[in-house]
């Protein structure tokens, strides 16, 4: 699958679990509404990172830049330059 292809279907999935999100908030299922709404911005995410010729890093790897940023922070969420570990090799 192209590059391309791949992050339209990450846009895609995330516009319609967006549209889910009104249900579950006229539901009062707030919890819900929080936990879908984080993976419509992780798909978001993922798709324009894809977009834009970048790998987005695995589920694993999130948590993973999580710990390790606290560490190296000194128990803040991320690093002194306010970047996560995986974009370190980024131009700021």
């Amino acid at each position: 699958m192209k590059k391309t292809t791949l992050a339209q279907a990450y846009v895609f999935r995330a516009t319609k679990r967006l549209k889910a999100l009104e249900v579950l908030l006229h539901e009062e299922s707030y919890s819900d509404v929080v936990r879908e709404a984080q993976e419509v911005i992780e798909l978001a995410l993922k798709g324009l990172l894809r977009e834009i010729g970048m790998d987005p890093p695995s589920s694993t790897m999130w948590a993973t830049s999580e710990s390790v940023g606290r560490s190296q922070a000194g128990g803040r969420s991320r690093p002194e330059d306010g970047r996560g570990v995986w974009l370190k090799g980024l131009p700021s």
